[in-house]
């Protein structure tokens, strides 16, 4: 089964691990890290085949994607 999941573009679990990572490097708010913890264990929750587990992905890498310090920056002048 790993071999298969592997071929198929690797085990999600690995990817969710990776996220966490990401997101305590990150320089947040509390808000917002309240919020991508939310998202994160909601997409832990999800089964990959269902069909909003890639909206979810999505939504969390946007989280990751986006200049969060510059944002900061941005609002706070």
């Amino acid at each position: 089964m790993k071999t298969i999941q592997n071929e198929l573009g690797g085990n999600p679990l690995e990817k969710e691990i990776e996220n966490t990572g990401k997101g305590e490097a990150k320089k947040w708010t509390a808000e917002v890290k309240k919020t991508f913890e939310k998202e994160l264990d909601k997409l832990s929750r999800l089964n990959p085949a269902a069909a909003e587990y890639s909206v979810q992905v999505n939504y969390v890498q946007t989280l990751l994607d986006l200049p969060w310090v510059t944002i900061l920056r941005i609002i706070l002048i």
